[in-house]
């Protein structure tokens, strides 16, 4: 699962406690929390209601091994066994146990340690650089046209994205074995 955040990930030690666990809205993405029934309504154009595919509780291992990940300056990539539940709206019957790689973008201080003196402070000058945002970039309006991203925003992301599945290219190759 390739999850485009659109707000930084902001791991919790919490997460990794036994319940009752935080509340993860508002550090994690609900591009990724509504695959477990959270957030059902998103943002001002998104509906994620009938997202739910997995138990709200299977979610906090994964935030769990993000944080940690996170913490690591690692890119985040981490691989879970859910239990599929039966969702009409997709036409799951549920029941089936599947294994998930989620690759969800965000900060890897791994990789911006690889990165030139200039590009990195083009990140640090923040919404003033020329890559504001990054790596989690608006999917509308980043810039003054719809959905256009400059060259540099562009570069940068593919260069992530391209460390990110170096990095884990182990676990993702498991996958398609």
């Amino acid at each position: 699962a390739l999850i485009n955040a659109d707000s930084p990930f902001r791991g919790d030690a919490r997460f990794c406690s036994p319940p009752p666990w935080p509340d993860p809205l508002g550090a994690v993405t609900a591009q990724l929390l509504d695959k477990f029934g959270y957030a059902a309504s998103g943002g001002n154009m998104g509906f994620y209601g009938n997202n739910r595919v997995f138990a709200e509780d299977q979610v906090f291992p994964l935030l769990c091994e993000l944080s940690r990940l996170q913490g690591e300056g690692l890119p985040l990539v981490a691989k879970q066994m859910l239990t599929v539940e039966a969702n009409a709206w997709w036409g799951l019957r549920g029941g089936a146990a599947v294994e998930v790689a989620f690759v969800l973008l965000g900060k890897s201080t791994q990789f911006e340690a690889l990165l030139p003196d200039e590009t990195m402070l083009e990140i640090e000058k923040g919404e003033t650089g020329s890559v504001d945002r990054f790596p989690n970039y608006r999917t509308i309006f980043q810039n003054s046209d719809l959905t256009a991203l400059n060259a540099g925003q562009v570069n940068i992301l593919s260069a992530l994205g391209e460390f990110s599945l170096l990095q884990n290219e182990g676990l993702l190759g498991e996958l398609l074995e």
